[in-house]
């Protein structure tokens, strides 16, 4: 058989020595030829081979929160892929239930691998593909700070002459998303307050004046006050009456 620059494949048959062709019978695409053989040609088809491409798997940003975002719900992000290695994405949509959508089509020549598509990929009838994800959200809590307690100085009256008086610490009242326990002052006279943020608030930290906060959010507060020169921290300072 051979096949000429044409791609036409030729092919021919000789009858051995007693043997004789039908020419009537022959089958599609031979000729019978007048030295008694016969001849089978035809004209081959080609086929182009598409490259198989993968759409790429979008990035989703983690809902992160901002100092404008206190009290308020924030969501996943998702980014928009670019175009390339045969594949044309469509803008990233979101609808009202969160659901980010996505779809790849492949330019002329291209064809996705529906067994190779990544998480969230499903390959569509016409040849295109959908990506789909359910978007997850994060509340921002509202960042406060708690009040330094009011430390009243250690002050006497008439009935404290001949003993010692000491500083007291008033008590705070409850808001901003605080709320604070009783202040408490120890046999050392070392007073004590805790602050617990509601739900939906947290501690900052870094505000906190240099106290710690507790691993569970709350601070100790240890009644950290400045008053000229007699000021102590913890220890709120005695007068002699």
């Amino acid at each position: 058989m051979s096949v000429d620059g044409d791609h036409v494949a030729t092919l021919t048959a000789t009858p051995a020595e007693g043997y004789v062709l039908d020419g009537e019978a022959l089958g599609e695409g031979w000729t019978l030829n007048e030295d008694g053989t016969a001849t089978w040609t035809k004209q081959l088809t080609s086929k182009y081979c598409d490259v198989v491409v993968v759409p790429v798997v979008p990035v989703v940003n983690p809902a992160e929160c901002t100092v404008e975002d206190q009290g308020s719900t924030v969501w996943e992000t998702v980014a928009q892929p670019e175009n390339g290695n045969g594949i044309t994405y469509g803008d990233v949509s979101v609808d009202g239930d969160h659901v980010a959508t996505l779809t790849a089509t492949p330019a002329e020549g291209y064809v996705l691998d529906g067994e190779a598509l990544g998480e969230g990929w499903t390959l569509n009838e016409d040849g295109t593909a959908t990506w789909t994800k359910q978007l997850t959200s994060k509340y921002c809590d509202v960042v406060v700070v708690p009040v330094v307690p009011v430390v009243n100085p250690a002050e006497c009256t008439v009935e404290d002459q001949g003993s010692t008086v000491w500083e007291t610490v008033a008590q705070p009242e409850n808001g901003n998303g605080i709320t604070y326990g009783d202040v408490s002052v120890d046999g050392d006279h070392v007073a004590t307050l805790t602050a617990t943020p509601a739900e939906g608030y947290v501690l900052d930290g870094e505000a906190l004046g240099g106290l710690d906060l507790n691993e569970d959010g709350t601070r100790p507060d240890q009644a950290a006050h400045l008053q000229g020169d007699m000021a102590r921290r913890g220890r709120p300072d005695r007068y002699s009456c």
